[in-house]
């Protein structure tokens, strides 16, 4: 009782992920997800993702509803901080086939050492049921809903210190950090990746949160209980031994980077176009360069 009782105050955050996923549909192929093991389904899926020396994943009673749930505890130590690492098929999309485009990643909370994430499946709506943190977030996974942010003053705390907990289905990101993992081994520069993204107004494109988790302005949650949210990604590239960063933030068709001086000021730089970082991979596919699953120690949040 008292491990139901932490689970129920531990996993608030909720994120709504849709059966219709092109990543879920060769589950459904032959027949219904209802007349399958849907969590069996999602049981495997992360079975290819986890580290199975750092993870378990045990059915358990669903403490926040009916039926069974998945639990996964994930444990890192020291950089490691992917738990999701990224589905998608770098060779497909070289090659122009987009069979494969979510890329989904779910991230840890930062400086902890045992993460664990209750995953359950609503049958009556067809989507699977995270709950990470201590806080509400919903999106749907090709992010082409209207998402909302539901924060109560007692969490924002918490909210703000750990906001970095991710959800993402962009495969552009995954091409991004693939290339910049490339380029830092081709150019002998070695520096963190940290995926990061901010919030803003869906209706002013105000500022809400910044890259850091940092509320922009607690006024604005006060006054409402739910504010429609634009979420901005970028991937901020810290070299070793530099106080400047380059910031890559995620368009539809490529990357915007930005020079982050000492003190805090963007100043654009170039504009790299998807086709430019597919040709790059594509040029060197075949010399000995470290994949990104080689290389996931080097990426934070």
């Amino acid at each position: 009782m008292s491990r139901l009782k932490l689970l129920l105050k531990s996993f608030v955050l909720l994120l709504s992920i849709s059966i219709g996923s092109p990543i879920f549909a060769a589950f459904a192929a032959e027949q219904t997800i209802e007349q399958q093991d849907a969590l069996q389904q999602f049981r495997v899926l992360l079975s290819k993702q986890l580290n199975p020396n750092r993870s378990s994943i045990e059915r358990v009673f669903n403490p926040m509803g009916e039926g069974e749930a998945l639990l996964v505890r994930t444990y890192h130590t020291g950089l490691q901080e992917l738990v999701f690492r990224p589905l998608i098929d770098i060779g497909n999309h070289l090659n122009g086939q987009e069979n494969n485009q979510d890329s989904f990643i779910l991230r840890t909370l930062p400086n902890t050492e045992l993460n664990e994430v209750l995953i359950s499946f609503d049958q009556a709506n067809s989507e699977y049921q995270i709950y990470f943190g201590q806080f509400h977030y919903s999106v749907d996974p090709d992010l082409s809903a209207t998402q909302r942010l539901r924060v109560s003053p007692d969490v924002l705390p918490f909210l703000t210190r750990n906001f970095q907990t991710l959800f993402i289905d962009q495969p552009l990101i995954a091409l991004a950090t693939q290339y910049l993992l490339q380029q830092q081994y081709l150019l002998d520069q070695p520096a963190i990746l940290q995926l990061k993204k901010e919030y803003r107004d869906s209706i002013t494109g105000q500022l809400l949160v910044n890259g850091d988790g940092d509320i922009i302005n607690r006024y604005r949650f006060s006054l409402y209980n739910s504010i429609p949210i634009q979420p901005i990604y970028f991937i901020e590239q810290s070299p070793f031994g530099s106080i400047e960063s380059t910031r890559y933030y995620i368009q539809d068709n490529g990357l915007q980077s930005y020079r982050i001086d000492q003190y805090g000021q963007k100043k654009p730089t170039e504009w790299l176009s998807l086709q430019q970082i597919k040709s790059s991979i594509e040029n060197t596919y075949n010399l000995d360069v470290p994949s990104s699953e080689s290389n996931k120690a080097s990426i934070l949040d």
